[in-house]
């Protein structure tokens, strides 16, 4: 997942488009980079910008919980 750390402050996960896997589940999904692209995340800003808009396309595993199961876990 991609995401930006502020030196012990916060950590903000960055959310995309959705996939076609997570489209019917919810309209953002995080920001998901292949672990080739990780060298130009942390490289620079440029190098980050042209990452923020590369779809995921790889399979996901998609695990529906209930709303039930949900706030039994509460």
């Amino acid at each position: 997942m991609a995401g930006i750390y502020l030196h012990g402050e916060s950590l903000v996960t960055l959310t995309a488009e959705p996939n076609k896997q997570c489209r019917e589940y919810h309209h953002r999904m995080p920001l998901l980079l292949d672990e080739k692209h990780v060298g130009d995340w942390l490289g620079s800003i440029e190098n980050a910008r042209s990452l923020l808009n590369l779809p995921w396309t790889k399979n996901l595993v998609v695990d529906v919980v209930s709303m039930e199961s949900h706030s039994r876990l509460r």
